[in-house]
């Protein structure tokens, strides 16, 4: 897996334990840099989150230790000005938007319902 793919699946899964969270990463191809926006900047804040980003840091530059990745938020001077892969993530969905920049113009959306309820048998189906 590259670093690329290995961090997307890591924002996933930081999307989904954090709900309410808007994520934007951006890569450079040309100086290996990988930037990663996270809102609500009151997540830097919450020690659940800091210790999921410590880990995060820690694995991605023990596999990819000729890779440079820096975390943002949006009052920091760097900012994301072209969004290779972003989500957001909503009470119950999921919205995923990803941009390659490898396909000029190429743009895809995916929701996700994240729906929890509790199971409730349909007798009309078993019988």
């Amino acid at each position: 897996m590259d670093a690329k793919a290995f961090l997307i699946n890591a924002l996933n899964d930081i999307v989904v334990q954090f709900p309410l969270t808007t994520v934007k990463y951006q890569h450079d191809d040309v100086f290996s840099n990988h930037i990663i926006e996270i809102q609500p900047d009151s997540l830097f804040s919450d020690q659940e989150y800091i210790n999921r980003e410590i880990w995060l840091t820690e694995t991605f530059y023990s596999k990819y230790p000729h890779e440079n990745l820096c975390f943002v938020i949006s009052t920091d001077p760097v900012k994301i000005t072209q969004v290779t892969w972003e989500t957001t993530s909503k009470k119950d969905d999921i919205w995923f938007s990803y941009t390659d920049s490898c396909l000029e113009n190429s743009k895809f959306e995916v929701q996700l319902h994240n729906v929890v309820s509790e199971a409730t048998p349909d007798y009309a189906i078993a019988a």
